[in-house]
């Protein structure tokens, strides 16, 4: 698993050409991410881009939690 977290006033749109290049490799993308509000919802390019999305919410937080 590949994991890139990204620092605080980064746009994401500067990933784009690293996961496409990837992909182009055969990298499948998940991104995970929250669209509680606009100011930190990903580019919509990079929403396009990748193979699949999670939203981080608080059902799939649920999800994962360990007992």
């Amino acid at each position: 698993m590949l994991c890139i977290r990204e620092l605080p006033y980064s746009w994401d749109s500067d990933f784009l050409p690293a996961l496409q290049i990837a992909q182009s490799e055969g990298v499948h993308i998940t991104l995970y991410y929250s669209d509680s509000n606009d100011e930190i919802r990903p580019h919509d390019e990079l929403l396009d881009l990748v193979d699949d999305r999670k939203v981080i919410d608080a059902e799939f937080l649920h999800s994962i939690r360990r007992e």
